[in-house]
C-alpha cells in the first residue's frame, strides 16, 4: 500500500491480526504489525514500525522509530524514537536517541539513550 506523504508516495506494509510471518524483514517504508513476526526487522531511511496491541515481534528491530502497543521480544536499535504505550512490552535491550514510556508499559532489559551526533 502506498500512502501519500508530503506529495510523495511512501510504502506501508501491514501484517494483519492472525497472520504469522517467519523470516527476516528488510527494506524501506513503514510497517504496522497486528499479527506476528518471528524474525528480525532491518529497515532503512525514515521508517516507522507500529506494533498494535495484538501484534508480536520475536526478533531484533533496527529502524528509525517504533511505537509499541503490543509485545516485542528482542533488542531494539532506533535511530530516532521509541514510543512505548501503556499496553506495550519490550523484553530486550533498547538503544535510541529519544524514548517515551507510558505509565503501565513494561521494559525488561537495558536502556541506552544516546546523544545526538554533532554535524561536522
Amino acid at each position: 500500500m502506498n500512502l501519500p506523504m508530503d506529495g510523495q508516495q511512501k510504502n506501508h506494509t501491514i501484517i494483519l491480526e492472525g497472520l504469522v510471518i517467519e523470516g527476516n524483514l528488510s527494506g524501506t517504508g513503514d510497517i504496522t504489525i497486528a499479527g506476528e513476526l518471528k524474525g528480525n526487522m532491518d529497515f532503512d531511511g525514515e521508517s516507522e514500525c507500529v506494533i498494535e496491541p495484538s501484534g508480536v515481534i520475536n526478533g531484533n528491530c533496527s529502524l528509525d522509530s517504533i511505537i509499541v502497543k503490543g509485545k516485542l521480544k528482542g533488542n531494539v536499535s532506533a535511530r530516532r524514537l521509541v514510543t512505548l504505550e501503556k499496553s506495550g512490552v519490550i523484553e530486550g535491550d533498547i538503544t535510541v536517541l529519544k524514548i517515551t514510556i507510558a505509565e503501565g508499559a513494561s521494559v525488561f532489559g537495558k536502556l541506552n539513550v544516546e546523544s545526538p551526533k554533532k554535524s561536522e
